[in-house]
């Protein structure tokens, strides 16, 4: 007989399997992909805006406010986010500081109308880093990271 597996099935199995220490954890996989996805959003980002077909005016794709410092930062997120995806643990860290590094920048975006001092953000820049803190706090906090299974 064919058992269909719903939801609630799903989840109640996944509880047996935790609680036994059978669970291997399939987020880490899909963790350390998304640190890779999001390093080569913010590397490709950094790069175009220091490349002039792509700014016109201070404003990359005529919609982020650009800067040297703006776009070196950029890069570096992403080279941290490659060197974090080798591992679970590495990506749970990047992701967590790097969220809550993302949700004061764009607080004080927001609060002091991007003027950050050495660097000035528009609105569309505080919108794009309260996104990515969201998205970065959640995959941080809310992912598991993947428990031994032991044999007798």
């Amino acid at each position: 007989m064919l058992a269909i597996l719903t939801p609630t099935r799903f989840l109640a199995k996944r509880r047996e399997d935790e609680a036994n220490g059978r669970y291997r954890g399939i987020t880490g996989v899909l963790l350390r992909g998304l640190t890779l996805f999001f390093s080569i959003i913010f590397i490709l980002m950094g790069l175009a805006g220091l490349i002039p077909t792509f700014v016109h005016h201070q404003l990359l794709f005529n919609f982020f406010s650009v800067g040297s410092f703006h776009e070196l930062v950029y890069i570096v997120t992403g080279l941290i986010g490659l060197s974090a995806s080798t591992s679970t643990r590495y990506a749970r860290v990047y992701f967590k500081a790097f969220g809550i590094l993302y949700a004061l920048v764009a607080i004080f975006g927001f609060a002091l109308n991007g003027n950050l001092g050495f660097v000035h953000v528009n609105l569309a820049n505080s919108l794009f880093h309260l996104i990515i803190a969201v998205f970065f706090l959640y995959f941080g906090f809310t992912s598991t990271i993947a428990v031994a299974t032991h044999f007798d």
